[in-house]
C-alpha cells in the first residue's frame, strides 16, 4: 500500500519563507522617522507601523522618503493579507523611485511578485520576480528572497526550473552564511522531492533542515517533521516516521494536527496496526470536525456582518431620501417618481433575492433527501445488527474491519453531503465500503468488482456527488439479493474528448423485464428514483454539460437477464 502525498501542510514552507524575509529586511529609507517606523514593522507591530507610514506620506514631499514609506505601508498590508492595498502602494512606491535605485526597485518588484503569487496570478508573479532579479548588482539577502519566492512560483506552476532555483537559493544562503534560511530552503526541497516521490532525497533534505534548526536552537518545525516522517514511512521505516509525527503533534496548530493525525492513521494502517490506526482516525475526525466548526462560525460571523452592513446602508438611504424630500418640497413630483422607481427596484430586488433563497432551500432539501437515501434507517439498522452479530460471536477481526468500513462510509457520506463534486477515488472508496457492508450482511453472498480505466489519476477527477450509491442499492436489493451466484460489476471509463466519466453498473439479477432501453424514471421507488430524477434535473439546469442515465438488459433470454445501468456524467479536474 502506498500512502498518499499530503502536500497541504508541507507547502506552507514556501509561504513561511517569504514571510521571514518580509519582516526582517530594512527598507531603503532616508529619514529618521521612516527608519523608526521600520523597526515597528520588523517587530510585528503592523497596524501601528501602517498608521505611521500613512502620516509620513501625508507630511513629506521628498520622493525618496515617499518611496520608502509606500514600500513599508505595502509590506504591512501584505502580511495582513490586504493584497489589493499592498499592490496599490507598491505601484505608488515605484512611481517615486529613481531608476538608479536598484535596491528599492528589487524590493518593490519582489513585493509585487509575492502579491500576485498569493492571488495565484503566477504568470505575473514570475514576471515581476524575474524583474527583481534583473535589479540585483551583488549577492544579497534581498536576492535570496527573490530566488526562494520564484522557486515557490515554479512549484505551483509545475515549472521544471523549480529545483534549479531552489539549489541556487541554497547556494546563495550558504554563501551569505545564513543557516536559518538554509533550514527553510532544505525544508522546501524536502517538500519538492515528496511531490516528485523521491523519498531518499526528501528524507535527506528534511533531515538537513532539522539538523540546522537544532544547531541554531530554533523551535521544532511541524512542517519539517511532517515531511521527514512522511519520507521515512514511504521508505519503509514506519516506526521512525511515526516517532517524527508524534514529536511535534502536541505543539501543532489545529490544521497541522489534522494532517499529522491523518498521516499517523495511514502509517499505522501501513504497519498493520489497525487498532492504533482506528484511534488516530477517530482523533483526526474530531480535529477535522473542530476545523469545520471554526469555519462555520467564521462564515456565520461574515454573514452577520454583511447583514448588519446592508441593514445600515438601507437606513442611511431612507434617511437621505426623507431629508431631500423635506428640503425640496417644490420637487415633490420628481422625488416621488424617483422614490416610486426605487421602491419598484427594491421590490424586484427582494423578489429575486427571495427566489434565490427558495432555490437554495430547495437545493438543501434535495441534498437532505439524497442523504436519507444513502443512509436510510433500514440500511443503518442492518449494519448495526451485523456489528452486534460479530461481537456476539467474538469475531474481533471481522467486527473491527466491518466497523472500520462502516465508519469510513458514514464519514465520507457526511463529509461530501454539503459538496457538489467529489473525487472519483473517494466515490469508489465509498461504493466499495457500501458493497462490503451489504455483502457481509447478505444471506446469499454475492461478488463485486471495480474496474477504473482513466488517463488522469482518479483523485484528480471530480464528479457530481450523491449519485451512484442509490443505483448500487438497486442492484443489490432488486438484482442479486436472492441470486445464489449474484455478481455486481462497476466500471468507470474516462471519455477524455468530452470530459465525461461513463459509469456502468452491471448485475446478473432478474433484469428489468423489458427489451428496450428505458429512462431512469422507471427505477424502483425504493431506491429513491424521484429524488434521483430531481437531482439529475437540478444539476442539468445549472450546467451546460448534462448527466444522462439509461437502463438495459444484459441478456435477452435468461432466467437472470441482468441489468446494466449506464450513467454518463461530466467531470472536472481538481
Amino acid at each position: 500500500m502506498r500512502l498518499k502525498s499530503h502536500s497541504s501542510i508541507s507547502i506552507l514552507s514556501f509561504f513561511s519563507g517569504f514571510i521571514i524575509f518580509l519582516c526582517s529586511l530594512n527598507i531603503q529609507a532616508q529619514s529618521k522617522a521612516t527608519n523608526k517606523v521600520d523597526s515597528l514593522l520588523r517587530t510585528g507591530q503592523f497596524e501601528k507601523a501602517s498608521e505611521l507610514y500613512k502620516l509620513e506620506i501625508e507630511s513629506t514631499d521628498d520622493s525618496t522618503a515617499l518611496a520608502a514609506a509606500y514600500i513599508g505601508l505595502a509590506k504591512s498590508q501584505l502580511v495582513r493579507s490586504k493584497f489589493d492595498s499592498a499592490l496599490e502602494n507598491y505601484i505608488h512606491a515605484e512611481a517615486f523611485t529613481n531608476s538608479q535605485n536598484k535596491e528599492n526597485l528589487q524590493d518593490i518588484y519582489t513585493g509585487i511578485g509575492v502579491v500576485h503569487s498569493k492571488l495565484q496570478n503566477f504568470k505575473k508573479a514570475e514576471f515581476y520576480l524575474q524583474k527583481a532579479l534583473q535589479q540585483a548588482t551583488k549577492p544579497t539577502i534581498q536576492t535570496l528572497k527573490v530566488y526562494i519566492n520564484l522557486a515557490g512560483v515554479y512549484v505551483e506552476t509545475n515549472n521544471p526550473e523549480a529545483l534549479a532555483t531552489y539549489q541556487k537559493s541554497l547556494a546563495l544562503a550558504q554563501k551569505l552564511k545564513r543557516k536559518d534560511i538554509q533550514a527553510v530552503v532544505y525544508n522546501n526541497l524536502s517538500n519538492y522531492y515528496i511531490e516528485h516521490k523521491n523519498w531518499d532525497l526528501a528524507r535527506f533534505n528534511a533531515s538537513k533542515s532539522l539538523q540546522i534548526r537544532e544547531q541554531l536552537q530554533m523551535p521544532n518545525s511541524v512542517i519539517t517533521y511532517n515531511n521527514y516522517g512522511y519520507a521515512l514511512v514511504q521508505l519503509g521505516q514506519i516506526n521512525k516516521g511515526i516517532a517524527a509525527y508524534k514529536k511535534v503533534l502536541p505543539k501543532a496548530s489545529l490544521q497541522e494536527k489534522e494532517r499529522l493525525l491523518l498521516n499517523l492513521m495511514n502509517a499505522y494502517k501501513e504497519a498493520g496496526d489497525y487498532k492504533e490506526s482506528l484511534v488516530f482516525s477517530q482523533q483526526h475526525d474530531v480535529v477535522k470536525d473542530s476545523i469545520a466548526a471554526n469555519r462555520y462560525r467564521e462564515k456565520i460571523a461574515s454573514i452577520q456582518t454583511a447583514y448588519e452592513t446592508e441593514k445600515n446602508q438601507k437606513k442611511i438611504a431612507l434617511l437621505e431620501t426623507e431629508n431631500k424630500h423635506k428640503k425640496r418640497e417644490f420637487q415633490q413630483l420628481m422625488i416621488g417618481g424617483i422614490i416610486l422607481l426605487a421602491l419598484v427596484l427594491i421590490i424586484v430586488f427582494l423578489y429575486l433575492k427571495n427566489q434565490k433563497v427558495k432555490q437554495k432551500l430547495a437545493k438543501s432539501k434535495l441534498k437532505q433527501q439524497l442523504l436519507q437515501v444513502q443512509l436510510n434507517p433500514h440500511f443503518l439498522f442492518n449494519a448495526l445488527q451485523q456489528i452486534q452479530f460479530y461481537i456476539f460471536n467474538n469475531e474481533k477481526e471481522y467486527s473491527m474491519e466491518y466497523l472500520a468500513n462502516f465508519s469510513r462510509l458514514i464519514r465520507l457520506v457526511l463529509e461530501t453531503s454539503n459538496k457538489e463534486f467529489i473525487a472519483l477515488s473517494d466515490e469508489v472508496e465509498m461504493l466499495k465500503n457500501y458493497l462490503y457492508l451489504q455483502q457481509s450482511a447478505a444471506s446469499n453472498k454475492f461478488k463485486y468488482s471495480f474496474t477504473i480505466n482513466t488517463e488522469a489519476d482518479s483523485s484528480e477527477l471530480q464528479i457530481p456527488v450523491m449519485l451512484l450509491q442509490p443505483f448500487l442499492e438497486n442492484a443489490v436489493l432488486h438484482g442479486v439479493k436472492d441470486h445464489n451466484n449474484g455478481e455486481i460489476k462497476v466500471l468507470f471509463k474516462e471519455d477524455v474528448a468530452n470530459q465525461k466519466i461513463i459509469t456502468e453498473i452491471i448485475d446478473n439479477g432478474k433484469g428489468i423485464q423489458q427489451t428496450k432501453k428505458i429512462n431512469s424514471q422507471r427505477l424502483h421507488t425504493s431506491m429513491g428514483s424521484a429524488i434521483l430524477d430531481e437531482r439529475v434535473l437540478e444539476y442539468n439546469k445549472t450546467h451546460s454539460r448534462k448527466i444522462t442515465v439509461q437502463l438495459e438488459e444484459v441478456e435477452k433470454s435468461n432466467e437472470y437477464p441482468g441489468t446494466r445501468i449506464i450513467i454518463e456524467m461530466p467531470y472536472r479536474l481538481a
